[in-house]
């Protein structure tokens, strides 16, 4: 679910249940793009093919100059 607000619309991301972290963030970002990256790979009529060996390595997420969260498997 999305939730609208006047001054954002449809760009604020709920995260139910979580605290809203940087680490959440690199969480999320790094599940979806592999979720992603997986489906392209599938798809025998991608526009441009990728190799099934092309994973994604760490997401990083920077909260200032000197602090960051990184989420990796």
């Amino acid at each position: 679910m999305i939730y609208r607000q006047p001054s954002f619309g449809e760009r604020i991301v709920p995260f139910e249940g979580k605290d809203p972290t940087t680490e959440v963030f690199a969480k999320t970002i790094y599940d979806e793009v592999k979720k992603r990256l997986a489906e392209y790979v599938a798809n025998p009529h991608a526009k441009y093919p990728i190799g099934h060996t092309v994973r994604i390595r760490s997401v990083r997420v920077w909260e200032t100059t000197s602090l960051w969260a990184e989420y990796s498997e």
